[in-house]
């Protein structure tokens, strides 16, 4: 059987951690309660533009706030497409796409200052320009079944909300630690689902306790060791254009896209587990537009702490076998 790469999380290995890059912020369970919080803390928005190429769950704040919101689009690079205005009282989210948007991030905020809200849920990296609204997600990048991370000027005081309780939500990376990604895959997909709608409280005391014991240094060189095989071998038949590797400061995946529709189903049914970012986008957008595109094409190749050069290699030999080369 093949070795499975990618997917979910398992427990992270614990160490005497270092190398969390945001100490310093408001800690809440989730990211998208991040988002909440800073909307509340920025206080009468009235208006939001948001990405066509997100998630989902990025909507919730704005459904639970009463605040409307707006779909933009992006372009080849992953940049706004259009020059939005963005008044007073509104606000612009954009995501740093795969933790490789630093640059350009730095560019929105020259241009947009204190409307622009930064998703980082794939950027825990990202530094944290100062008075910049931004929120991360380390549950993305290592083995927590929740956590969030929400910088804003005058914030709310964050001792109004109860301490969560992360204790039920935490069975699946036990169990793909034990017994393999297949035997925690529905409770992994459960214990997800009991994120959705949930109302903002402070990160629990295992989930803070465990983000304590994670070597976060380590976590990013061999992240980035891993992006950068895998950038050295494909970025010939890659048709995003990457950033310099030197503009950003870790990688969530490696975005690969091509022009092979069959690409995302040969990887997965080697064991190369690919997400789709985002289904969502299927219902937002129609098929001659290109955040479908990005939906259906762009694959998000996995190069996390849990892997090495010899898996990379597998996923390298993989790709070129399919699309040849």
């Amino acid at each position: 059987m093949e070795k499975p790469i990618g997917g979910y999380y398992e427990i992270e290995k614990l160490s005497t951690g270092r190398g969390f890059p945001h100490p310093e912020g408001v800690f809440l369970n989730t990211g998208r309660n991040c988002l909440e919080y800073i909307l509340l803390s920025i206080g009468n928005v009235k208006k939001a533009y948001i990405p066509y190429y997100t998630c989902i769950v990025v909507l919730e704040p704005f459904e639970k706030l009463g605040i409307p919101y707006e779909f933009y689009s992006l372009d080849e690079h992953m940049h706004i497409r259009e020059d939005i205005e963005v008044k007073e009282g509104e606000c612009i989210v954009y995501n740093n796409y795969f933790g490789v948007m630093d640059d350009y991030v730095a560019l929105l905020f020259e241009k947009y200052g204190k409307r622009l809200i930064i998703d980082a849920a794939q950027a825990l990296y990202a530094k944290r320009l100062n008075g910049l609204n931004i929120f991360y997600s380390p549950r993305k990048f290592v083995g927590l079944s929740d956590s969030g991370v929400a910088f804003v000027e005058n914030g709310l005081d964050v001792s109004q909300y109860p301490l969560d309780d992360s204790s039920e939500r935490m069975s699946h990376l036990f169990l793909r630690k034990e017994k393999g990604a297949s035997a925690g895959y529905e409770l992994f997909k459960e214990n997800t689902d009991k994120l959705i709608m949930n109302p903002i409280r402070r990160l629990s005391v295992i989930s803070r306790d465990l983000m304590s014991h994670i070597d976060f240094d380590e976590v990013k060189e061999k992240r980035n060791a891993n992006f950068a095989y895998l950038h050295e071998r494909l970025r010939t038949s890659n048709k995003l254009c990457l950033p310099s590797m030197d503009s950003f400061a870790s990688p969530m995946v490696y975005p690969y896209w091509t022009d092979n529709k069959q690409l995302k189903s040969f990887l997965i049914s080697h064991a190369i587990f690919v997400a789709t970012y985002w289904p969502n986008v299927y219902d937002w957008t129609t098929p001659d537009m290109l955040e479908h595109e990005f939906a259906d094409n762009l694959l998000a190749i996995p190069c996390d702490q849990r892997y090495d050069c010899v898996d990379m290699e597998r996923i390298v030999r993989l790709i070129q076998d399919q699309i040849g080369g």
